[in-house]
């Protein structure tokens, strides 16, 4: 009995101690499983706070980019115009604002503020409120410490009553005078707000700043937190994760920082380690004794991590929805294997699908354009040598069709091995070519403009020698009537940007007064005909000199006196445009005895200006004028119905 007793005895001391041991064995596997765990979840925390501030510190750069193009286009157009007289008036004004405000993100808008810090246009409301705003830092570092370009603090903005940050950007004078300056505003939540970037995971925290600690915006942003510093960002935080005690709240969090050096933005985002290590803790209450408890816990946290995993790939994804709605394209450089990677956009920059840009390097390089290719890799080896802390420039890339492309390449460093050595580098593309072309075309204008003005004076000095000076009045009287006519003409130029101006649109205009009642006194048809400027300038005035001496001594002198003005445009266009002044009903017509002033500008215009001929028949009736105008005057256009002034002159 006793040896049985000790069998059982020593078959329980067995059972217990594999009991112990399979407890032991538990807890072991229970406790290793959570330090795995642990690490595992750390570590995870680590790599999506750097990536959050990465995406963060692209999306900042490519908002600022963005807005800075946008600021120096508004701020082009403010000196073209030469001044802010009847801005608050200037509809075309308030469009290009409007237009520039829905490429950035969504509330974001620009504004121009005047020298006495009233706003005078803004992109919401025509015409503006004239908001103060003169009492601003941002102001007073434009008007009195000569600043240019600044990027201000978060503040509560007085047009939109949002917390926002703002760029605003100096509009000096040829002399350094303040002219006015560009505002745009970009709301904290439009930045990195639960629409931009969504986050899940209470806690989580993503905040943009300067470099003096200035706060730009946040992703959880009180009211008491407007106008707080956060203190200047140490040197060499770049992109380092630490474990900290958070600033504003003092939690303990994971926080990475990197910052990007052409503006001095700083990205941070950072999660508290009690949401890091929420699901440890969660594993850890279930206790030891329970192994399938444990399983079932760990696979549903392994549910959990893949569904905040998913997540967080949402969070990318809408990133990169918004990357692509700023029509950016991106690259990144595996600088030790030279292998490529480019999204769809950069790719359709250049007219290809994804698909068909290979993972080379020679991709970008083959399509550089041979004046600019020494140079672009010279910029590219200074980046990667740490000459240049970032690649920043204009050049051009062949396009699949031939044509080049004119883009704004940016990039820099963002991984690095222990030694510093570059390992990836990564940037933007923008298609600048409208910009470019834009810029071309206003040169050309501004010639052309500058052509125009000289042989407009060049018109006038003309007229005032060519006339007879007999009496002052007189003379007064007949220069200004010759020179509204050259402003009707130059109206109508206006309009149409010195393309050319309609010759019925040019008779319409200049015969106005004399076809107010009915029956009209004029009336002129004729098919289309579209004049160059030059011709149009010279057409105006003869008009103008024949309804003058018709006013005086022909039809136009009595009430049942009548004038028809017909053009043809021959099908051969070696032969010459026809246009007839027919006058009938008014006083008996006598030939004058010699030339007046009136003959000589006509033939002055026609003969020596426009290469034509002109020829007047002195009937009873009244006269008869022919005046003949080479093809090279027009402007070619279709085939088109003709024009009848007597059909709408009532």
């Amino acid at each position: 009995m006793f040896a049985t007793r000790r069998r059982w005895g020593d078959a329980g001391r067995r059972i217990s101690l594999i009991a112990v041991a399979t407890g032991l064995a538990l807890a072991a596997t229970f406790i290793g499983s959570l330090l795995v765990l642990g690490v595992a979840l750390y570590d995870r925390s680590v790599a999506d706070s750097r990536n959050m501030a990465v995406a963060l510190q692209q999306y900042a750069l490519r908002t600022v980019t963005t807005a800075e193009l946008s600021a120096d286009t508004v701020r082009d157009k403010l000196l073209m115009r030469g001044g802010l007289a009847g801005i608050e008036g200037d509809r075309a004004m308030h469009q290009v604002l409007k237009d520039l405000s829905a490429r950035l993100p969504d509330g974001s808008g620009i504004i121009i503020v005047d020298p006495a810090g009233r706003v005078v246009a803004n992109y919401a409301e025509f015409p503006a409120r004239p908001v103060d705003l003169s009492d601003r830092r941002w102001f007073l570092a434009h008007r009195d410490e000569g600043t240019n370009f600044l990027i201000s603090d978060a503040l509560l903005s007085r047009v939109t009553n949002r917390k926002m940050f703002v760029m605003t950007l100096a509009v000096r004078r040829g002399e350094g005078g303040l002219m006015a300056i560009v505002n745009l505003g970009v709301p904290s939540d439009a930045l990195i707000g639960a629409e931009a970037l969504p986050q899940d995971r209470t806690g989580v925290v993503l905040t943009l700043l300067k470099r003096d600690g200035g706060l730009l915006a946040r992703s959880d942003f009180p009211d008491d937190l407007l106008g707080m510093n956060l203190g200047p960002v140490t040197s060499g935080a770049d992109a380092v994760t630490v474990l900290r005690s958070r600033p504003v709240d003092g939690r303990m969090a994971v926080e990475a920082t990197e910052t990007e050096p052409l503006y001095g933005l700083v990205a941070r985002a950072s999660i508290p380690l009690m949401q890091v290590f929420r699901p440890l803790f969660a594993l850890s209450a279930i206790g030891l004794p329970l192994l399938i408890a444990m399983i079932l816990a760990t696979n549903a946290l392994g549910r959990s991590l893949a569904g905040q995993h998913r997540r967080l790939e949402q969070t990318t994804a809408r990133l990169q929805v918004v990357l692509d709605a700023s029509h950016l394209g991106t690259w990144h450089l595996d600088v030790r294997s030279g292998a490529s990677e480019m999204n769809e956009r950069w790719a359709q920059i250049v007219g290809h699908t994804a698909g068909e840009i290979t993972n080379s390097s020679q991709e970008w390089v083959r399509r550089l354009h041979p004046d600019e290719k020494d140079h672009v890799l010279q910029a590219l080896s200074d980046m990667l040598e740490d000459r240049a802390p970032l690649m920043h420039l204009e050049h051009r890339l062949r396009h699949k069709d031939g044509h080049w492309v004119w883009v704004l390449d940016s990039g820099c460093v963002v991984e690095r091995d222990e030694a510093g050595k570059p390992l990836v580098a990564t940037g933007t593309l923008l298609d600048i070519s409208e910009r470019r072309e834009t810029e071309k075309r206003l040169r050309i204008l501004m010639g052309e403009v500058d052509h125009r003005s000289k042989n407009l004076l060049a018109v006038v000095h003309s007229l005032i020698n060519l006339m007879p000076p007999d009496e002052l009045p007189r003379f007064k009287a007949t220069l200004l009537g010759r020179v509204k006519a050259l402003g009707h003409v130059h109206t109508l130029l206006s309009e149409a940007g010195w393309s050319g101006v309609k010759l019925a649109k040019l008779v319409a205009t200049e015969t106005a007064p004399y076809r107010s009642g009915p029956p009209p006194l004029i009336v002129a048809s004729g098919p289309p005909v579209t004049l160059h400027a030059a011709a149009a300038q010279a057409f105006a005035m003869v008009l103008h000199e024949l309804m003058t001496n018709s006013a005086k001594y022909g039809a136009l002198s009595a009430p049942t006196g009548r004038v028809a003005i017909l053009w043809a445009v021959p099908s051969d266009p070696a032969l010459p445009l026809v246009l007839t002044w027919s006058e009938t009903g008014g006083p008996p017509v006598v030939a004058p005895t010699r030339d007046g002033f009136g003959s000589k500008l006509l033939v002055t215009l026609v003969v020596d200006q426009l290469g034509g001929t002109i020829d007047t028949a002195w009937q009873e009736a009244g006269a008869v004028i022919t005046i003949t105008v080479p093809m090279a005057a027009i402007v070619p256009q279709p085939q088109a119905t003709s024009f009848d002034l007597s059909a709408t002159a009532s």
